[in-house]
């Protein structure tokens, strides 16, 4: 994953998230938010640790060894991979969210939701044509004039075009199930797939990593004993709480929650949180953790447009708001890493001790009325903004997980969010990705990396096949709104009606009848 820049990280904003909730007439949420879902407390309680994939009536019918770069893997041939079987998990899913959640209904997008996901997907085009021309907040003037100024068999062509994409656009969205494919065994705790048809495809060494569910330091010298000591200072001082349900005002995880959140820290995006840990008392499963992905709920699959190469998709169904994949890896010094490294996500900025010091400072006078908890003492004080100095990336290259393989899309349907846990010290971030729109089972997993990496990397092979999509910026100047809101109403219904079809719920059933004609005032969850 190429590192985003700071300013282009998560570039969403909650203008349609607000545009719903600022009219008290409307009820009905945006289908694009960035904010954590509502239901966040009773998701953390849900154990999906018994949800392994069944593979009973799985047929394994070849065997192989496959070479990538000096290492020798594991191939295995399977037959029965019916979409029965993928959405097995999926159902087992749904059962337990169901007890979880019992008020929660699972609807079809509305069509004032998808008017707003159209508006967000427009707005988008703007911000990626300002781009483009190296005007900030110019794109959209900029894409109005040169469409005054086109001629009328430019606009048929580009008429035709747009046309095109949006007829076939639930057929590149949607990812082909065949009864036999090929599982790779790339590491003891990690599978990757690919369908027959693909078997002539040939995976790359990038394909080659370790499996590690926490973040590793492979930081050496000073920069490395600072992060040891902190971790020493945070255990014996405690930065971890002993509540159990519910973190009090002087709790330091509540108190370190309201610091990011109400503090000078600027984060219009909400990527930055403060979240318990499993050192609490509340294994981080209280009322103000964040969110943990669920395990098994994604898998690493290659993608039927096979120069997308692996990517994630889902293996349940994702409300909006809700973690969907971690990424972990080794923490290195952002100078050491080779601009030919894709992998790599920026996660301490030099610009991040100016944050910091504001966050001590207003820390410091709001310490005599007992809003935050107070640091540790002057030593950590000194040492975390020292720490905070040296930009620090996380990469997934050589050790990481499934969500080293999240693809790039100019849209993305999840974003990004550093979680912050036991202080401070950026030895303890957590890439976390929650979504920012449902997503169901056999749905691609994208995330939107930086403005500048699209362009520059993806520019001309760019395959998330979305109207916006930077291969498609000559027909920027032509899409309009009613373009958008038909390839989203296409897209959004036909993952809700495969959903609907093959979780074989009676309940969800009668929704899909009930909602196949939406009224723009329905509320949805």
């Amino acid at each position: 994953m190429k590192k985003p820049a700071r300013q282009c990280k998560t570039n969403a904003t909650v203008k349609i998230h607000e545009d719903a909730t600022k009219n008290k007439k409307s009820r009905v949420q945006g289908l694009f938010s960035i904010t954590l879902s509502r239901h966040t407390n009773a998701l953390n309680k849900i154990d999906y640790s018994d949800l392994e994939q069944n593979s009973d009536d799985l047929i394994v019918i070849k065997r192989k060894k496959l070479k990538i770069h000096g290492t020798q893997l594991k191939m295995f041939k399977e037959q029965n991979w019916s979409t029965e079987h993928i959405y097995k998990h999926a159902k087992a899913a749904l059962a337990k969210r169901r007890v979880a959640i019992p008020t929660e209904t699972i609807q079809r997008a509305t069509d004032l939701q998808i008017k707003q996901l159209a508006e967000k997907e427009y707005e988008r085009i703007g911000e990626l044509q300002s781009a483009l021309i190296g005007r900030a907040n110019s794109g959209r003037c900029y894409l109005e004039e040169k469409r005054k100024r086109s001629t009328l068999q430019r606009r048929r062509e580009a008429r035709k075009k747009i046309e095109k994409i949006i007829d076939e656009g639930p057929i590149n969205h949607q990812m082909p199930i065949e009864d036999v494919r090929w599982r790779i065994e790339v590491n003891p705790s990690t599978s990757v797939y690919f369908n027959e048809s693909q078997e002539l495809y040939k995976p790359n060494s990038n394909l080659v990593f370790k499996h590690t569910s926490t973040n590793k330091s492979t930081m050496e010298g000073s920069y490395r004993m600072q992060l040891r000591v902190n971790a020493e200072i945070e255990q014996e001082e405690e930065l971890t709480c002993h509540c159990v349900d519910v973190c009090g005002d002087l709790c330091p995880c509540s108190g370190l929650r309201k610091i990011i959140r109400e503090g000078p820290l600027s984060d219009p995006n909400r990527v930055r949180h403060y979240s318990c840990s499993t050192n609490c008392k509340c294994r981080g499963k209280c009322a103000i953790s964040f969110p943990e992905p669920p395990k098994g709920g994604t898998e690493i699959m290659l993608h039927h447009l096979t120069e997308k190469d692996f990517c994630v998709r889902a293996k349940q169904y994702f409300g909006q708001g809700e973690a969907v994949v971690e990424m972990t890896g080794e923490y290195v010094v952002s100078s050491s890493i080779s601009d030919e490294d894709t992998y790599a996500l920026d996660v301490v900025y030099d610009t991040d001790k100016y944050q910091l010091a504001a966050i001590i400072d207003t820390n410091k006078k709001q310490k005599s009325v007992k809003k935050y908890p107070p640091f540790v003492n002057k030593k950590y004080t000194s040492s975390i903004l020292e720490l905070h100095e040296t930009p620090l990336s996380l990469n997934p290259r050589y050790v990481g997980n499934v969500g080293r393989f999240v693809s790039s899309s100019c849209m993305g349907n999840v974003k990004l969010n550093f979680v912050h846990t036991a202080g401070f010290n950026p030895g303890n971030i957590r890439v976390i990705f929650t979504s920012t729109m449902p997503i169901f089972p056999s749905q691609e997993v994208t995330f939107r990396y930086s403005d500048e990496y699209i362009i520059k990397q993806l520019g001309d092979c760019c395959k998330c096949a979305s109207l916006c999509c930077i291969t498609n910026r000559a027909l920027y100047p032509f899409v309009t709104l009613d373009d958008l809101q038909r390839m989203n109403r296409k897209i959004q219904d036909m993952h809700f009606d495969e959903f609907i079809k093959n979780t074989a719920a009676p309940q969800l059933h009668r929704y899909s009848t009930r909602f196949a004609v939406q009224s723009s005032n329905t509320d949805t969850h």
